[in-house]
């Protein structure tokens, strides 16, 4: 790096290398700030977007637990889920809360008694490659689907996850049915009691039934059975 003996010399330096560099120098702090300030803008719209997306969200899940009620169902209420549930997919796609609107819109079809539209939303929900719980849930869903509409292989595939994470109990109950309804009792005992091994402390009793139905003299294992087993 050059010494310059002088001010002078220093300030003449400055000058010849602001006229060849300066415009540039000028150019790049503009973008710089133009991104500064455009980041920040996109943080702050996207902030706003899951606010947004949560509020209606949020709508959608008071007025689905109000459809469990006894006299929630009505054609009014089904109504306006279906609107939070399309709002939630036209204006929010691909966000975490339009993942969950479509599980609940899935189920409230399938309650409905169309068992084709819930399979189509559920079609379309794994299609978008969610995150893994979201997944595992339309999952084990659309295999509970297609075993009543008799498509056991479809069913089985997807009952056998790379990783079931949490969702081990519920997808081995699923393949217990599948093997049951095939007529494999050794192997729906197996997929059972493999439910029963990883369920969660508060217990399954239709799970329960379905092995004791199953299992020699009506006997069945307790979970630290099956756990030891």
């Amino acid at each position: 790096m050059d010494t310059y003996r002088t001010e002078d010399e220093q300030v003449e330096a400055i000058k010849r290398w602001w006229k060849t560099n300066g415009s540039g120098t000028l150019g790049a702090i503009a973008v710089a700030v133009a991104l500064y300030f455009g980041w920040q803008g996109w943080q702050n719209h996207s902030l706003e977007s899951a606010q947004a997306a949560s509020s209606v969200y949020q709508e959608l899940l008071d007025i689905s637990e109000v459809m469990l009620t006894a006299d929630g169902a009505t054609k009014e209420n089904f109504a306006t889920a279906a609107h939070l549930v399309a709002s939630l997919k036209t204006d929010y796609a691909g966000t975490s809360q339009e993942h969950y609107a479509v599980l609940i819109n899935a189920r409230m079809l399938a309650e409905q008694g169309d068992r084709d539209g819930a399979m189509a939303e559920l079609r379309s929900l794994l299609a978008q490659q969610p995150e893994l719980a979201v997944k595992l849930a339309a999952s084990a869903r659309l295999a509970r689907l297609l075993i009543d509409a008799n498509k056991l292989d479809e069913a089985m595939v997807l009952a056998q996850p790379a990783d079931a994470s949490s969702f081990t109990a519920v997808f081995a109950e699923l393949r217990g049915d599948i093997y049951y309804i095939q007529g494999d009792i050794d192997k729906a005992r197996a997929a059972y009691q493999e439910a029963v091994a990883g369920q969660s402390a508060q217990e399954n009793p239709l799970l329960t039934i379905k092995l004791e139905g199953i299992s020699p003299k009506g006997k069945t294992q307790t979970t630290e059975e099956a756990e030891e087993s």
